[in-house]
């Protein structure tokens, strides 16, 4: 992106802060997975990562840990275009069958690994997951028995990770 993604503001709050309001209504708690020297900034109930492998599967192992009698949704902070209506969607359409409910990028007609909705099934799966050295979340929802929902949101999967994606969307501002 060339700056720190923390200065991004979607409708004049940072990104991740108006994410935070987004899960509040339909979580138990919201926290804020980073690593250990790097949390964001604001108010935030933060989860250090404390799994040896890199990148986001790390935060999802540790929630799955910390959080042993819930079901987690994560969302990736770069993704400011995720609705009410695609979190209501993994949680309606998930089930005990499958370990990981995602969806499928109606542009690319490929599965986002993020939102999704990761229940305390994967765990184990993802333990002997990991010994296959893909520690990709996108990997595991691919190779297990995931939910692939439809998205009725095609803007769900933009992340922010160009300068040109924060072109055409009044809404956000880098501050």
């Amino acid at each position: 992106m060339g700056f720190d993604k923390r200065k991004i503001k979607l409708s004049g709050k940072p990104v991740i802060t108006a994410l935070s309001e987004l899960l509040n209504p339909v979580c138990d708690a919201v926290v804020v997975s980073c690593k250990p020297g790097n949390p964001p900034d604001g108010n935030h109930k933060l989860l250090f990562d404390d799994f040896s492998c890199e990148g986001p599967l790390a935060g999802i192992i540790t929630a799955l840990k910390i959080f042993p009698e819930n079901n987690i949704l994560v969302i990736a902070a770069d993704q400011p275009f995720i609705t009410e209506s695609d979190l209501a969607d993994l949680i309606t359409y998930t089930n005990e069958l499958n370990p990981v409910t995602a969806f499928l990028n109606p542009s690319t007609h490929i599965t986002e690994p993020f939102p999704s909705l990761w229940r305390q099934t994967s765990l184990p799966l993802l333990m002997e997951f990991l010994k296959s050295n893909k520690p990709s979340p996108m990997d595991f929802i691919r190779a297990s028995e995931s939910k692939i929902l439809n998205s009725q949101n095609p803007d769900f999967a933009i992340n922010l990770n160009f300068p040109e994606d924060l072109k055409n969307h009044d809404n956000l501002t880098v501050s």
